[in-house]
């Protein structure tokens, strides 16, 4: 059952909707052309908000290349370090362990980040600094 939904009202009203649905598609599939990636940059000030939020990407290869591995490696080498947590300073990432160090003053948090699509993706960083220190915390 669902919810405090009655089990047998919920299967009727599945069959009544989805009961005709097959598995199998009968129309021939379409073949999308590759997509194409569109380098951009997106800036919203607003000098209200107490801190910044940045994200850098860079395109890479679809799920299906050889290098989406060596990119999710990397992926987990960067990781992500929030100087909310303790410990960042003695872990084995000299990226935490300088944000924990140098740039807790400036840097809030980061975080690495992999998308991949059918054909292309994304690899990158987001991070969140304050709002007079983006070069601290990008540059450091």
């Amino acid at each position: 059952a669902a919810g405090g939904v009655d089990h047998d009202k919920l299967v009727q009203y599945a069959q009544k909707h989805f009961g005709n649905l097959t598995c199998n598609y009968e129309n021939e599939i379409p073949d999308l052309p590759q997509a194409r990636f569109t380098p951009s940059e997106l800036i919203h000030r607003d000098d209200n908000m107490p801190l910044i939020h940045l994200a850098l990407a860079i395109e890479t290869p679809g799920w299906t290349d050889a290098d989406t591995v060596a990119l999710m490696v990397a992926n987990s080498m960067i990781g992500s370090w929030d100087r909310s947590h303790g410990g960042a300073y003695h872990s084995g990432s000299q990226l935490r362990a300088k944000a924990s160090n140098n740039l807790k003053n400036s840097l809030h948090s980061f975080q690495a980040f992999n998308t991949f699509y059918s054909d292309t993706g994304l690899w990158g960083v987001y991070m969140v600094a304050e709002r007079d220190q983006p070069k601290e915390a990008l540059f450091e």
